[in-house]
């Protein structure tokens, strides 16, 4: 893997790319605070559980135990992928059975399962008429409350009728739910075939950043070599044409003190040749005012 980075960066001589990343995976390695969907069915359990305690035993609430343990051990960024897996799971296979069971006649009375306190309460409001009416024989308004009774009995007959029905017939929840587990169990091979495949992309992925990583350092520790090369040789340039220009320098300065030299031996030839030329022409005039005088 080296070699080839080395090679990849060699070849360029430049940084490669990185691979485009689609917005499904950006969303899919998305890291979420914790996992809604356990938490919403914990919490949607523990409120099932103090909504049907005819339902649910004692020990129910020890149902909510595994799932506060997943959340604690999941808190470490789970990835919102993971999430919507689960969410999605949960759905089909606890609150599709449990929709199923709710909607099914000859479960409901079991599920919504108010059966005893339903049959408490129309036994007390029975008994409560019964020593209303039997307290003395005379009564204002017997008759509606023997009728009110009356259908309070065909209540508590029917509430009795309707779980000794449900008792008696045929119980489809373990065929239902053998159904599902099986639906289950095929189900989460699939995802979890799907989430190793997706972690062997996240693998992958996280295998092209370390080999990108690679690949940049060592394009940095060519480029900076190759730059300090030529700082080096700019450098030494630098200090070799510092040299010739104080060369050039001192030359001019020469030759500058030199022509200063020549220019005054010039000024001083020039004025003496005045001068003599000067006295020359002096000369001449005083020899021919002589002569023209002896004439």
């Amino acid at each position: 893997a080296d070699a080839r980075a080395r090679a990849a960066v060699d070849e360029s001589g430049l940084l490669p790319l990185a691979a485009a990343v689609s917005d499904r995976e950006r969303g899919d390695m998305e890291e979420v605070e914790d996992l809604q969907s356990l938490r919403t069915l914990q919490q949607n359990l523990e409120q099932q559980i103090q909504g049907n305690p005819q339902f649910f035993d004692q020990t129910a609430m020890d149902l909510t135990t595994p799932l506060q343990r997943m959340s604690a051990e999941c808190r470490n960024s789970p990835l919102r992928r993971e999430d919507l897996v689960l969410k999605d799971m949960i759905g089909e296979h606890v609150g599709g059975v449990f929709s199923k069971l709710q909607k099914d006649s000859g479960n409901e009375v079991l599920m919504v399962d108010n059966y005893k306190r339903d049959s408490d309460e129309f036994a007390r409001q029975i008994q409560r008429l019964s020593e209303r009416l039997g307290a003395e024989p005379m009564v204002p308004d017997r008759a509606n409350l023997e009728a009110k009774r009356v259908k309070l009995a065909l209540d508590l007959l029917k509430v009795h009728q309707d779980h000794e029905r449900v008792a008696l017939s045929e119980n489809t929840v373990p065929e239902l739910l053998q159904r599902h587990r099986r639906s289950y169990e095929k189900q989460h091979a699939q995802q979890h075939q799907m989430l190793k495949g997706f972690g062997q992309q996240h693998e992958e992925k996280a295998k092209q950043c370390r080999q990108l990583m690679l690949q940049q350092q060592l394009f940095h520790q060519r480029r900076a070599a190759a730059l300090e090369r030529d700082r080096q040789l700019d450098v030494e340039s630098e200090a070799a044409s510092r040299r010739e220009l104080n060369a050039n320098i001192e030359e001019v300065r020469r030759l500058l003190s030199r022509s200063l030299g020549l220019m005054e031996s010039i000024a001083e030839s020039r004025a003496g040749a005045q001068a003599k030329h000067l006295e020359a022409q002096s000369l001449k005039n005083l020899m021919d005012e002589a002569q023209a005088q002896h004439r």
